[in-house]
This record gives structure tokens, C-alpha cells and sequence, in this order.
């Protein structure tokens, strides 16, 4: 338990996490200890059946991909504490927490599956007429239509394009190089722009060349204006 709560406040702090990356990994720490880990077991006598064994235990009360994640995460945490020296035999080296199959070749999940609606593009396109996207004056804003759409086709975090700079557009403007708000740095593979994502793109950056005679730097500086409720509020 010191262990644990040792690692996550020294990577806290040096990956300058979020209050949700925090809040996920002690969500696992809780469900590890729900399958009968023990908190007072020293890390050199935890072995790769032990920790299945737990992990097991409430295989059916959550999804699998939750259950491999805390998994990952303790194997991380464990490893960190290994280089370190404080045990010398590393037993969880190859240890992942295996998918379990019913008679079809399916994966066998426990717990509620997460529901996610599907919006289809005449919902985008009928809540982009209604969404509040007007400044003072009653003018379209270019930009806040530009991520509205940007939000809908690349599918990104709400804070995701803030790092998406105007020189992270190809020339034709096919792919973009995006930023993620959670790793806090670009992802490592360019991405696609959908092509109906970008005449709402196009005519924002002719606004801003209009303006400003050339379009450097963040393709929406509203982003870097406002926290994250006050995004949430403007949209939604």
C-alpha cells in the first residue's frame, strides 16, 4: 500500500497528471484489493499467479479492458520499484492479464458495458445550427464552427486541439499532425482530415489571413482563453 501511494505521488507529480489519470489508477489500486489483494504483502512476495488470482477474482464485475489496465498499471508501478533495487527478482516481467473466451471465441466481459451514442452527421449538422456559436454582434464565429466540426470528425478530446498548431496541416491539407491533451504531447502518427471537415477549416483560416495577413500559430486560440468548464458551458 506505501508502495503504491509512494509511486502514483512521485508520477503524479513528475507527468503532471490530471485529477482523472490519478482518480483511475487508485480506482484500480481499490479493485486489486477487492479481489482479495493484500495491502500489507511486501512487493518482492507478490508473484504473476497472486496478482492474476486477484484480478480473476472479479473478472465478471468489470470489462476486461479495465481489468488489463489496472493489471498494466501494477506491473508499471512494480517495475519502477524493481529498478530501483528494492527486490532483486523481477516476477512479473512478462505477466498480462489474459482475455477469457466463451464457446464462440468471444471475449467474456463482466460488469456494464459502457453506452456511447452514435451521433450521425444530421445531428452534428442541426446542433450546429443551434449550439451557442455566436459573438457579439450576432457574426458566426468561423473558429468556434471550425472546432465544433473539428471535435465531430477527428473524434478528439474536448481540449485536444489545443496543441494543433496551423503548420501541423500538410500542404493539401489532407493530415494533420494532433496534439493529445492527455499525453501532453503530439500523437507519434499523423492523422487524416475528413474532407467535409475542411471547408469549415478553410473558411476560418481565411478569416484569420484576413485579419492578420497569414495564419501562424494555434489553429484555435479560444482554447487557450478559457478552462475546460467554461468550454463545456459555451457547448454543451
Amino acid at each position: 500500500d506505501e508502495a503504491f501511494a509512494a509511486y502514483i505521488a512521485h508520477r503524479a507529480i513528475k507527468k503532471n497528471w490530471g485529477r482523472l489519470t490519478k482518480k483511475n489508477w487508485v480506482g484500480g489500486w481499490n479493485r486489486l484489493q477487492t479481489g482479495g489483494f493484500n495491502t500489507e504483502k511486501k512487493l518482492s512476495e507478490v508473484t504473476e499467479t497472486y496478482l492474476l488470482e486477484c484480478l480473476n477474482a472479479i473478472r465478471k464485475n468489470f470489462r476486461f479492458k479495465t481489468l488489463e489496465k489496472d493489471c498494466k498499471n501494477f506491473v508499471q508501478m512494480y517495475n519502477y520499484w524493481w529498478n530501483k533495487g528494492v527486490f532483486e527478482i523481477n516476477a512479473l516481467k512478462e505477466c498480462v492479464f489474459p482475455e477469457a473466451k466463451n464457446d464462440y471465441g468471444e471475449t467474456i466481459e463482466g460488469g456494464k458495458e459502457k453506452e456511447t451514442e452514435i451521433v450521425t452527421e444530421e445531428q452534428f449538422l442541426e446542433a450546429m445550427e443551434y449550439v451557442t456559436i455566436f459573438e457579439d454582434g450576432g457574426n458566426v464565429s468561423k473558429q468556434h464552427q471550425a472546432l465544433f466540426a473539428y471535435w465531430y470528425f477527428t473524434g478528439a478530446r474536448k481540449r485536444d486541439p489545443i496543441g494543433d498548431m496551423w503548420d501541423d496541416l500538410n500542404d493539401d491539407w489532407t493530415t494533420i499532425k494532433r496534439f493529445c491533451i492527455k499525453r501532453k504531447k503530439k500523437l507519434k502518427h499523423r492523422s487524416p482530415i475528413h474532407y467535409k471537415l475542411r471547408p469549415y477549416l478553410k473558411a476560418w483560416h481565411d478569416e484569420v489571413v484576413k485579419e492578420k495577413g497569414e495564419a501562424t500559430g494555434p489553429i484555435f486560440p479560444y482554447l487557450r482563453e478559457v478552462d475546460g468548464s467554461a468550454v463545456y458551458n459555451w457547448y454543451f
